[in-house]
């Protein structure tokens, strides 16, 4: 009798420069403790954005079951869009791919929900056996130039003031890590944010609309270098956690501290529901837009529509 599988056929997917660079060089070591954890594995590294996607992609329809993801929230991010970029013909509906997840990037939000060690070597060893658990995807949809685009993500979308930080993160070094560029991005940000009047409607409630500081679509329960936003998502759950700040003023927002512990749910300014597909549009006549960012990528803008992507794929536990 052949012997009962006991690891997933991988590819691995290496961003060089996540990290400020210390993964490519940490690759040899980092690459040693995968294969002691799964056997034998295929591996490319991007050289440019969107190369994650075309990777995932090209490795699932190929055949490998597990990509793993070494790198940031971004790489993450690339590598579920990737998966859901598969060809309709060569996906296996009863055969969900697996995301391995090695944190190696400035954030590292999504893996926190998942209890993936921060530490990348320690984190190889969740990569060994076939427990797996399916998880949901978000898909945001906006138009640009007069077309319709949309994009995946595999933690939290959103928009307003999550938006301008992120746009401020990305053009950072990052050398001082997630929390700390976060942080500064958030200050730089206050400056010049202003609250935006917006409307928003779910499929579950009724249309509410408020003065936004900032909306929060999410799966995962972290985000913006450490922010539990959404302290009891679900994602495998087929819902967003919808968490909408409003009214804050710049003060309000230096001593919101309640967020990175997940007590700031009761907190009068922030409101919580659900729902598997949300529209914002904004109301007010300014013309600057309003960003949408998503797991730390920043693209898009108000009016958008936010829909759950249910058991799109399976994270290794």
């Amino acid at each position: 009798m052949p012997a009962a599988k006991s690891s997933y056929r991988t590819f691995v997917i290496m961003n060089p420069r996540s990290s400020g660079g210390a993964t490519s060089r940490r690759w040899a070591t980092l690459a040693e403790a995968i294969s002691s954890a799964v056997g034998t594995v295929e591996h490319a590294a991007t050289t440019a954005p969107g190369d994650a996607i075309r990777l995932a992609r090209e490795a699932v329809e190929a055949g490998f079951e597990m990509i793993v993801a070494v790198g940031g929230d971004g790489t993450v991010n690339e590598v579920v869009n990737g998966f859901l970029a598969v060809d309709p013909a060569k996906r296996d509906p009863e055969r969900l791919p697996v995301l391995g997840l090695i944190p190696s990037g400035t954030g590292g939000d999504y893996r926190k929900t998942w209890g993936v060690d921060d530490d990348p070597i320690r984190a190889t060893e969740r990569l060994r056996g076939l427990d797996a658990r399916t998880a949901d995807a978000g898909r945001v949809t906006w138009t640009e130039g007069g077309v319709e685009r949309s994009r995946h993500f595999a933690n939290i979308a959103s928009f307003g003031l999550g938006g301008e930080v992120s746009a401020r993160v990305n053009a950072s070094s990052k050398r001082l890590g997630g929390r700390a560029s976060f942080f500064l991005a958030s200050a730089g940000a206050l400056m010049s944010w202003r609250n935006r009047r917006v409307k928003l409607v779910t499929d579950l409630d009724h249309p509410h609309e408020g003065l936004i500081t900032f909306g929060a679509l999410a799966i995962g329960r972290v985000f913006g270098g450490g922010m539990r936003i959404a302290p009891d998502a679900d994602p495998g759950d087929g819902m967003f956690d919808i968490v909408t700040v409003e009214r804050m003023t710049k003060l309000d927002l230096l001593r919101f501290t309640s967020v990175y512990s997940g007590r700031h749910l009761t907190d009068p300014k922030v409101s919580l529901w659900h729902g598997a597909s949300v529209t914002a549009e904004l109301l007010d006549a300014d013309p600057t837009p309003c960003r949408i960012e998503a797991d730390g990528e920043v693209f898009g803008q108000l009016p958008a529509r936010f829909d759950i992507v249910p058991s799109a794929f399976r994270v290794k536990v």
